[in-house]
Parts: C-alpha cells; structure tokens; sequence
C-alpha cells in the first residue's frame, strides 16, 4: 500500500471521528423551552376560581374596623315564606334563581351599624348572564312583599328598582316591623363569568354599595 493511500485514510478516519463527536454534542444539549403565553382575562370571560372567590370576598378590613364577621350562630336561615323574601338573603336568593351551574361560591356575612352580606360566585359558560336576567325579572315582580330578617323578625318589604347598567342592578328597600323601620339596598353587578350579590340593612347610614362590589370584584380582575 502506498504512503499517499494511508495518509488518506488516516485523513478520512479523523474527519468521521470529529464528525461523530460533534453530532453526539448536538444531541446531548436540550432544547430550549418556550415561555408558556400570558394569560389575560378580558371583562366579558372573567372567572374565578373557589380560593379565588374567597380571598375577594367583603372583609371586616375592607370596612374600616366599624363591622366584625357574625357568628354563625346568629345568622338563621329561616323557610321563606314567599319567594320575593329570598330578596333579604343573597345565599337563598342565587339558590332559588341560579339559571347555571355554579363552579364556585363564597359569602361573607358581617355586622356593624349596617348588616352586610355578600355572596360571589362563579358560572360556567353563560350562567352568570342568565341568572343576572333572571333576578332582575324578579326584583320586577317584588315591589311590596312580607319577609323576615335573619333574626326571624317579620318584616313588610317595599321596593324601588335601579336599572344602573346591563351589569349591574340595585333595589332599594324599606323594611318596617319590630316597631321600627329600618332602609337597605340589594346591589347586583355581573363581571363575565362572575357574580356579586349584596345586601346591606341597617337604621343608620348605609354605605355605598357600588364602591364595595367594585372593591371585591377588583381583586379579581387585578390578578396576573
């Protein structure tokens, strides 16, 4: 064999090992992920999920110190005599008019110089949006009922609608019995998928109720 026969095989033995040695470093690297893409919750799909629902709902913080949680022991759930009663509990009133299925709900019930309740909840698909149509045909329908307070007091309900937007609906109420007459208001605002129930009575100044949804339903839509 000639010496230009070996010097060229000694040549392309090199060039196989340095090309073997290469594709073997190639292969052993990872490739590089891609960033997962940024969620962004636009206003007409919010959702929340149940600890989500928790964290947003109304606290004694929110209200300045003037109002603490109330025993459960103090909050009864009586029969409702009438279906507009149900006007007077938020928990019982997206019970009774609950056009879809909820995926997750939390309430708050606090007392002070008013009595504050609250319920949020989460719809699939388009519940949030019927049930909003729904009590507001039965906010339409209630204009002069009998119904009972949380301590079981009986209590004539005379009502006054608020057609604020297509998202959110108040009625004002006049409560007299116990020998005492006493003024509230029930505040509904729809958030995409999102729904805030509130009630506020109390013979004092009640607060405004529209700061206190747009407060808790912040804490949704402010999330990353």
């Amino acid at each position: 064999m000639s010496r230009r026969a070996v010097a060229g095989g000694s040549a392309l033995g090199v060039l196989l090992l340095t090309a073997l040695t290469l594709a073997g470093s190639l292969s052993s690297r990872s490739t590089p992920r891609m960033a997962p893409p940024e969620i962004r919750h636009e206003p007409g799909t919010l959702s929340a999920s149940q600890p989500e629902l928790e964290q947003a709902v109304l606290k004694p913080v929110d209200l300045g110190g003037t109002h603490i949680e109330a025993p459960k022991a103090t909050v009864r759930r009586l029969p409702a005599p009438e279906k507009c009663s149900a006007l007077l509990d938020p928990d019982t009133l997206l019970r009774q008019v609950r056009a879809g299925e909820a995926t997750g709900q939390a309430s708050s019930n606090l007392r002070g110089p008013t009595d504050l309740s609250q319920v949020l909840a989460s719809f699939a698909g388009d519940g949030a949006d019927a049930t909003m149509r729904q009590l507001r045909q039965l906010g339409g329908q209630c204009h002069d009922f009998q119904g009972r307070l949380d301590d079981g007091t009986p209590v004539r309900v005379q009502v006054e609608e608020h057609h604020v937007d297509a998202d959110t609906y108040a009625l004002k109420l006049t409560l007299t019995g116990g020998g005492q007459t006493t003024s509230g208001v029930v505040t509904l605002r729809r958030a995409g998928q999102v729904l805030s129930v509130l009630r506020e009575l109390g013979t004092g100044e009640v607060s405004d109720p529209l700061k206190l949804v747009d407060m808790t339903l912040s804490r949704l839509t402010k999330r990353p």
